[in-house]
C-alpha cells in the first residue's frame, strides 16, 4: 500500500489511516485529486481527515477487480514452502523440489491457469491464520 503525505504534520494521521485501511490508497484531502490520478482506477481510495480530535475515514472510490492481474505478482505472495506444497498438490513438483523460488514460480505459472492460480494463492494466504483478507 502507498500512503501519500502532503506535509510532515500530517504524517501521524496518514500512518494511522493506512493501518486502519490495509490494501487501500489512503489520501489526505489536500492530495486527494492528485493522488487519485496517480493510482490505477481499480484501487480503493480512502479520504483521511482529522475531525474533533479523532480520525475520520471516508470511502471515495471502491476497490474493483484488477482487470489484468499478473500471474507472477500473484505467486510472489507465497512463501517458498507454500509454492512447493502447491506444486506437490497439483503433481508438478518433480524436478524442482530443491529449486529456487524463481523456478518454483515459473513452474506454477506454467502448470496452472491464471484463474485457478489466483484462487489457490488466495486459499493458501487465508490459511496462514494470522492474515486478514478483505
Amino acid at each position: 500500500m502507498t500512503c501519500l503525505r502532503d506535509a510532515d504534520i500530517r504524517q501521524p494521521l496518514a500512518q494511522l489511516a493506512a493501518g486502519a485501511c490495509p490494501g487501500a490508497q489512503v489520501l489526505h484531502e489536500v492530495g486527494l485529486e492528485r493522488g487519485q490520478a496517480l493510482v490505477p482506477s481499480w484501487w480503493r481510495v480512502v479520504l483521511a481527515r482529522a475531525e474533533g480530535g479523532g480520525l475520520v475515514l471516508e470511502d471515495v472510490r471502491p476497490a474493483l477487480d484488477n482487470p489484468s492481474p499478473s500471474p507472477g505478482a500473484t505467486v510472489r505472495l507465497l512463501w517458498r514452502p507454500e509454492m512447493l506444497d502447491l506444486l506437490e498438490t497439483v503433481g508438478a513438483a518433480r524436478g524442482v523440489r530443491s529449486a529456487s523460488k524463481g523456478r518454483l514460480l515459473a513452474r506454477l505459472i506454467k502448470v496452472l491457469p491464471p484463474a485457478d492460480l489466483r484462487a489457490r494463492v488466495r486459499q493458501v494466504v487465508a490459511a496462514r491464520g494470522d492474515w486478514r483478507l478483505t
